[in-house]
């Protein structure tokens, strides 16, 4: 198991030469202007590692593509991580993609910017881990929510496949976003077997959908959720859910629809005992003011929910998963 540092030009070299267990490392800007990382093989227990030195120091720019800043295709045991993500501002260009027919796919500690479409789009993967990783949808003009439809995560199959399983989402958090923060999709077949723990989504559907939006799924877990918006959006929706939503401790307000809905056959089981959140008045605010300063708007948003995420430890201390 070794570890190898490379400049940004010898990422997908190093990658392809790289065994089983392997690290590889960069610092700078990697530009893969539609060059995919594919036909990487880890192994269970020992899978190939592409990371960044640290967040600041090593970015991911989708300058020069239109589809993806970075995709992942037909690899198994694959990690990348601890970097950010940026530029991918084209519409409907991705950030990542993971494609299948990929498993066992990693994504840790992954900064998203200036980001016109999904942060993390899968379709067709099985067997995918998202940690740590955060994103602000506002362009560079500073207006949230740039993407015509984009989400902060996006888990579908692809239309010519079969069912998709096993997703794990933890400690993620994503701001800004033009539909919905997390959503699931079976596009006419079923996810299956997702759980999402820490999640939270601040300022989502400026386009329509929800924090976190379900169709076609079963056996989805979701545990310690905080979603916060002023724009009129749902807060966890199932639609023609198959078998088993479970929700426990959770903190949502939403404009205009219930904070926890099912339809079209769905049904979502929250946990016994755990209280209904308050809820905003029906309002629509205008469009902030356009800003250059990314990290002012960030924060603003924080400030307008951290009376619930206070409200959530609180009202939920005890509550049983």
């Amino acid at each position: 198991m070794a570890k190898v540092t490379v400049e940004p030009s010898g990422i997908l070299a190093a990658l392809a030469a790289a065994s089983p267990g392997d690290t590889v490392e960069w610092s700078g800007t990697w530009e893969p202007r539609g060059k995919k990382i594919t036909g990487i093989r880890g192994e269970e227990g020992a899978p190939i590692t592409l990371q960044g030195a640290s967040q600041d120091a090593a970015i991911i720019s989708g300058r020069g593509a239109t589809v993806f800043a970075a995709r992942i295709e037909d690899c198994r045991h694959f990690r990348l991580g601890n970097c950010t993500v940026r530029d991918f501002t084209v519409p409907e260009q991705r950030g990542v993609q993971v494609w299948a027919p990929s498993e066992w796919i990693e994504l840790f500690d992954l900064r998203f910017e200036q980001g016109a479409f999904d942060f993390i789009h899968t379709a067709g993967a099985n067997h995918v881990v998202v940690r740590r990783c955060q994103g602000d949808g506002a362009t560079q003009q500073g207006r949230p929510g740039s993407g015509v439809g984009a989400h902060g995560i996006y888990h579908t199959r692809l239309n010519t496949g079969g069912d998709v399983e096993d997703f794990l989402i933890e400690d993620c958090s994503f701001v800004n976003v033009q539909g919905s923060v997390y959503q699931l999709n079976g596009d006419g077949r079923t996810v299956r077997n997702a759980t999402f723990r820490r999640i939270a989504g601040y300022e989502f559907g400026r386009g329509g959908g929800a924090g976190v939006n379900l169709e076609q799924c079963e056996n989805v877990d979701l545990l310690d959720v905080t979603l916060t918006t002023t724009r009129k959006a749902g807060g966890v929706r199932a639609f023609n859910e198959y078998d088993g939503i479970g929700l426990a401790r959770y903190a949502i307000s939403v404009v205009g629809f219930p904070p926890v809905d099912a339809q079209d056959g769905g049904h979502i089981d929250a946990t016994p005992g755990t209280p209904a959140p308050p809820q905003f008045e029906e309002t629509q605010p205008p469009d902030p003011p356009p800003t250059d300063d990314y990290q002012a708007l960030y924060e603003a948003e924080k400030a307008k929910v951290e009376a619930w995420e206070e409200w959530n430890r609180t009202a939920q201390a005890g509550v049983p998963v």
